[in-house]
């Protein structure tokens, strides 16, 4: 970070001291590469298996090989471990299966305390393919040598410890060069927790299980030239020697944590390091580290290999690799942060490091807004030309993280002196994204231009990456021009405020206030389809009532959670059912507490135990000033759990709303033990010839009176279709709005209305100016567009006719209205929509104020004309 080179570093690798009874170096293809390679990066070790990476936390501590004596020569370019027939050798391998009660044993020295990991042994099924047919592995450590008093203290050969087997990219074979690929050679890792043992020398016994005929069988150690490799034993009834011309030894790693003994290979060479897969440098040894330098941004894969001399086994000028120790990621992140100025006050390109091609770019030290500026010169003539002046790299990151919000933009000053005014010269602007340039604006040489500001956006070139910007003259003849010119070029991420904001005065008995909305950033056209949903996709559980009845359940979405998708419509819905048995009705409805319902549709039938994709008969507009809930009504019988929930935890006030009387909603987590979201998903998309709110319907449904300890859970063995494979959100980056007065925060709200009703301040006469700012995860917008008001004292709109009781309140409040009011909204003193209503005909509402926090409410009534009028009224409980 901040840095154009990577340090990598690592550890030599290193030779177990104790290799059995082995008395003669080990080939180049059983030492380890380099481990290591960064000081928090996991360690690899190899056996001779060197294109299978081994990635774990574990550490060598012993190595029972080699195994492979022609290293690439097989098929494919595989190892081999070629059956020394010349030495009078026959077998191929030694028979260590569980199912006809043979097992083998070899022998290991401990150096020093150690915590084994696991064990990787090796074997392989006669006609196998490369996938290995291993089903079990078994093993147990002795004492001493089994045969001769040795005491069992960890294991038995009954419990399958297999973690994992896979080729190790070995065939056994005895015609090789190039030989049979009927004996493909396995890697079986057995685990071993709890085994921890002190220095002295142990015996391993283990066996295997496989799905093949043949054996399984265990290769002998194969050294090229020795018929004697050590010491090993076969259980077959009794312990016998395992022999072959001489006493053979079996091919074994031990891998834990611990120490002992280890020695650097002498024959080390040094290292390859590969960047990308492809040599970058090579590191004599002893050197274990290494600088990378003058790197571009940009994310590298490195890794590192042990180059070992082959003349101790006789293959004397010729060298060797072990296997790949790695990958290490390393993102090279370096450049001038955001926001990034340059107004060339210096006189000089190298300041902020810009690089210019040819002698035409030049600081134009007399001219400029002000002066200096960058000139691109017609002198000396240019043909058929393109020539840049290029920015150094500008992080386009927020420190190690990513923005998450907002646009990158690019401003800069441009002035053109044209002569002869021929088209064909341009001046491209252009961002590097890390890959590849892009040109995102042209100007052309059609006539003088004066200064003038450009306010180009490069956010898909630009945010979260390291990027470069260059300006590049080009075109037929530069003496068709007189110079282009650029200052103040700017650079800065920033986030979209709101916009519209007005200011309305309201009055009431109780004073002056000032009535604020404004339009969500991104305004009210189209916005981006997607699914909207507060679970994860996945059922887990069925919910019902004990006895039955009818409940509707919806998942709720804010204005704020909406703004990006306002000027889009809901247009279908995904939903899991769990039983057949219940009658459904999927509801749509819109305002604060599912106020308004205004979309009900039967379903004729349903997939049970299935997620059922449901097309609305009507779009419902979203608009994103209005909260929108979605969901259905369920009416089932006794014993019948078919409303299906993901595992939680829930998204309480979101994703798990819940009403049993059709009236009141209440978060299924507050009411019962159920910590639950519903799966309950909404497709939101652009579509035409929908723009008009849907009018609000009456819910005709028949609740019983059902109390919440009626609700009950049922949890259901996973189903192959309860899992979707589709990303869904429900949470979008916009958080909310800060309101200014005067230039003075005077409060925050999720919503795009806030009402000041601040008597200490308002006054008749007195003139009030406010902005908004929208709030995001990880930034703040500019302040909006200001809206300023002079209030007046003007009278109150039908006041005498509109009757408000009992006030206070800590149940029902009485609402009687007139034909003139035509809406209602409830807030409380944080500007906060708690309540809103479209009123359709003379009549008196009953306002359910029992869940509502003590405190005083304002309640805004609108008229047919257009005017607001507000009442406040006081909760208490």
């Amino acid at each position: 970070q901040g840095t154009d080179y990577a340090h990598l570093w690592w550890l030599p690798p290193s030779s177990p001291t104790g290799l059995g009874d082995n008395s003669t170096p080990l080939p180049v293809i059983v030492a380890q590469p380099a481990v290591d390679i960064a000081e928090n990066i996991n360690s690899n070790h190899t056996f001779p298996q060197r294109s299978i990476p081994l990635s774990s936390s574990r550490v060598i501590l012993f190595d029972n090989g080699p195994l492979v004596n022609s290293p690439g020569t097989g098929s494919g370019g595989a190892d081999e471990s070629i059956l020394q027939g010349g030495l009078g050798m026959g077998s191929y391998g030694f028979n260590f299966s569980q199912a006809s009660a043979y097992s083998v044993a070899d022998d290991f020295e401990v150096t020093a305390p150690w915590t084994i990991q696991n064990f990787e042994f090796f074997g392989y099924q006669t006609g196998s393919s490369t996938s290995s047919s291993f089903t079990g592995v078994f093993c147990r450590v002795w004492d001493g040598d089994p045969s001769a008093g040795g005491t069992i203290i960890w294991g038995d050969l009954t419990t399958n410890l297999m973690a994992s087997t896979e080729w190790s990219n070995i065939y056994r074979n005895n015609n090789g060069p190039g030989g049979s690929t009927d004996r493909p050679i396995m890697r079986i890792v057995a685990e071993t927790p709890g085994l921890t043992l002190t220095p002295g020398t142990y015996w391993v016994e283990w066996t295997t299980t496989g799905s093949l005929s043949s054996g399984p069988w265990v290769p002998p150690i194969t050294i090229q030239g020795q018929t004697t490799t050590g010491n090993a034993k076969q259980y077959a009834g009794s312990w016998d020697n395992i022999t072959d011309v001489g006493p053979q030894g079996l091919p074994f790693i031990i891998n834990g944590s611990g120490g002992g003994a280890l020695g650097t290979p002498t024959n080390l060479l040094g290292y390859n390091l590969y960047r990308n897969d492809e040599v970058a440098a090579y590191v004599e040894h002893p050197t274990t580290e290494y600088f990378d330098m003058n790197l571009d941004p940009g994310t590298y894969m490195y890794d590192v290999t042990a180059v070992y001399d082959l003349e101790p086994y006789g293959y004397p000028g010729q060298t060797a690799e072990s296997m790949k120790e790695g990958t290490v990621e390393i993102d090279v992140i370096y450049g001038y942060e955001l926001p990034f100025m340059e107004d060339w006050n210096t006189g000089l390109f190298t300041t902020n490091q810009w690089t210019t091609q040819g002698a035409n770019w030049r600081i134009a030290g007399q001219v400029g807004n002000p002066a200096p500026a960058a000139e691109f010169f017609y002198n000396p003539a240019q043909t058929d030309y393109a020539l840049s002046l290029t920015s150094s790299w500008i992080n386009g990151r927020e420190d190690e993280n990513n923005l998450i919000d907002g646009d990158i933009w690019l401003d800069f000053d441009l002035k053109l002196q044209d002569l002869n005014q021929t088209g064909e010269e341009a001046l491209q602007v252009e961002v590097f994204n890390g890959s590849a340039w892009t040109t995102v604006a042209t100007y052309t040489a059609e006539g003088n231009t004066d200064w003038e500001t450009e306010h180009v956006k490069i956010t898909s070139q630009a945010k979260n990456k390291v990027f470069r910007v260059r300006f590049t003259a080009k075109g037929t003849s530069s003496l068709d021009i007189y110079n282009w010119m650029i200052d103040n070029i700017h650079i800065y991420r920033q986030c979209a405020p709101p916009t519209e904001l007005t200011a309305t005065e309201d009055s009431s008995p109780e004073g002056l206030s000032v009535i604020l909305n404004w339009t969500a950033p991104g305004g009210t056209g189209p916005g981006p389809s997607g699914w909207l949903a507060w679970d994860n996709g996945i059922n887990d559980n069925a919910i019902g009532l004990t006895g039955g009845g009818t409940f509707s359940l919806a998942v709720r979405f804010t204005p704020t959670q909406l703004a990006q998708y306002a000027g889009t419509s809901l247009t279908k819905m995904r939903v899991f059912f769990k039983d057949p048995a219940s009658t459904i009705v999927i509801k749509v409805w819109t305002g604060a507490n599912a106020s308004q319902l205004v979309l009900t549709q039967p379903l004729a039938s349903y997939t049970a135990e299935a997620w059922n994709e449901i097309d609305l008969n009507t779009a419902v507009p979203v608009t994103g000033a209005t909260e929108l809930w979605f969901g259905y009504t369920i009416t089932h019988g006794d014993n019948v759990f078919t409303a299906g929930c993901d595992a939680g935890p829930a998204v309480a006030g979101f994703g798990d709303k819940i009403s049993l009387d059709g009236s009141t909603w209440d978060d299924l987590s507050a009411i019962s033990d159920i910590n639950s979201n519903w799966n309950v998903q909404g497709f939101v998309e652009t579509i035409d010839g929908v723009s008009t709110p849907l009018q609000p319907i009456t819910d005709n449904t028949v609740y019983e009176t059902v109390p919440a300890s009626a609700l009950a859970s049922v949890s259901y063995p996973a189903l192959p279709g309860a899992s979707l494979p589709l990303e869904v959100t429900g949470s979008r980056e916009l958080v909310g709005y800060n309101v200014y007065r005067d230039g003075e925060m005077i409060g925050s709200t999720e919503e795009t209305t806030y009402t000041d009703a601040d008597q200490s301040v308002l006054e008749v006469d007195g003139t009030f100016c406010y902005t908004v700012v929208a709030v995001y995860e990880d930034c703040e917008s500019p302040m909006s567009e200001e809206a300023c008001i002079t209030l007046v004292d003007v009278p109150v709109i039908g006041i005498s006719a509109l009757s408000i009781y009992p006030n206070p309140a800590n149940s029902l409040v009485n609402i009687e209205l007139t034909n003139d009011i035509s809406h209602m909204v409830v807030y409380n003193y944080l500007g906060k929509v708690v309540a809103e209503q479209t009123i359709t005909k003379n009549k008196v509402i009953q306002l359910d104020v029992r869940n509502y926090e003590s405190g005083a409410y304002l309640i805004k009534f609108t008229t047919n004309s257009g005017e607001n009028l507000t009442r406040k009224i006081v909760v208490t409980h």
